[in-house]
């Protein structure tokens, strides 16, 4: 079996999508990535100060190497002392504004010209639906919230109880510290200690920056423990609608390939082409009556080695293109009706980069055998295309 992984090896040098080696395991063992690195002139600069891993890359903003020095720092809270998502951090370059929040790392806004690009939530509330946030060290559900790696099995607590999952990760809550910020970019760290059904050490850094175009998201995770963990990333941005109905936005997905899930734990069941189903988002055709939380996989990369999807409304076009690191989409329309939404929360349709599909930890599709001292790496972003009308 053949999957794609990017890893370093914590000497700076990393690589492109490889062949996965496969090495002994049990029949129940989850097939992770076993890696081969290439030359060290394969990589180039992130984001976050790190190599970014393999060719390819995101022309523009993905380039810029960061500053050699901190600056200060600077945040607001609003008229209370400690807002729900913890401290706000407010980037800007031109009419580009975003808002980047401590609890989760996530990404709480983001506007052009004073007009929603993402539909964020209001400073004094928590996300609601994953909005803007980082889902590792993995993204979607686990079934029953239980795994094995290395001949163990380990149980997380369960925090969808509607589904009977262990959801999204374990980062979304949880307090990030900036270590590097300017205007238009910042650098926020967390380690995720070893705990009951993930006794693995990581640090995971993100890096948020602005400019002209829009927003680009690179993250690196660091196994910083002894032992060999198991390794999945998501983010789970919404491109807003505005006064758009869903209906009527159009949606682009280049992927011809895409998961299906039982109807009643969203797990998945089996991956299918898309040709001749109400899933083949090819060639942009408008929402309509879709329901859709499913994963797209294979998605087409350009020249520049990105995929992108478009979302389309009366207003603009926004687009949501991935880089290194996440070879999975997920589309959900589930809050994409403004009555489905809490007041004060724009609806939106969540497009979300991921490293593996969901229940990835069991089927060990997309998941990185990280050994200590080894470093994954990824990038996203959005851009604002041509205002319509």
């Amino acid at each position: 079996m053949t999957h794609l992984v990017q890893v370093d090896d914590g000497e700076g040098q990393g690589h492109a999508p490889a062949e996965v080696l496969e090495g002994d395991r049990g029949e129940e063992e989850p097939p992770f990535a076993r890696k081969r690195l290439p030359e060290p002139s394969q990589a180039g600069p992130d984001l976050v100060g790190r190599q970014i891993l393999g060719q390819g890359g995101h022309d523009g903003p993905s380039c810029r190497t960061p500053p050699t020095t901190p600056t200060g720092f600077s945040s607001y809270v609003g008229d209370m002392a400690i807002p729900p998502s913890g401290t706000q951090w407010r980037l800007t370059s031109g009419d580009v504004e975003a808002v980047v929040v401590e609890a989760g790392g996530g990404l709480r806004s983001l506007a052009v010209g004073g007009v929603d690009v993402v539909a964020g939530y209001p400073v004094d509330e928590m996300a609601s639906s994953g909005r803007g946030q980082l889902l590792v060290p993995w993204p979607n559900r686990i079934r029953d919230g239980r795994y094995r790696v290395a001949g163990q099995e380990h149980e997380l607590p369960i925090t969808e109880r509607s589904t009977g999952t262990a959801t999204h990760g374990l980062v979304r809550w949880e307090s990030f510290r900036p270590t590097e910020h300017d205007d238009d970019r910042i650098v926020l760290v967390h380690t995720v200690h070893p705990r009951p059904g993930y006794p693995f050490a990581l640090e995971v850094r993100v890096a948020w920056q602005v400019d002209s175009r829009g927003l680009t998201c690179s993250t690196t995770v660091v196994n910083v423990g002894a032992t060999t963990a198991p390794v999945g990333y998501g983010a789970h941005p919404y491109p807003a609608l505005g006064a758009t109905p869903a209906a009527r936005a159009r949606l682009t997905v280049p992927a011809d390939r895409v998961v299906h899930v039982d109807p009643d734990r969203l797990l998945p069941i089996g991956t299918e082409p898309v040709g001749g189903s109400t899933l083949d988002l090819r060639e942009g055709p408008e929402l309509g009556d879709r329901g859709i939380d499913n994963a797209y996989t294979g998605p087409e990369r350009g020249p520049d080695g990105c995929w992108t999807v478009t979302v389309e409304t009366g207003e603009r076009a926004v687009h949501l293109w991935g880089g290194p690191g996440p070879d999975w989409v997920q589309v959900f329309t589930g809050r994409s009706d403004p009555a489905t939404v809490p007041p004060g929360h724009p609806a939106g349709i969540a497009v979300e980069p991921l490293s593996c599909p969901p229940d990835a930890f069991n089927s060990g599709e997309g998941v990185v055998a990280l050994d200590p001292g080894a470093t994954w790496a990824g990038q996203w972003g959005i851009e604002v295309g041509r205002v319509l009308g």
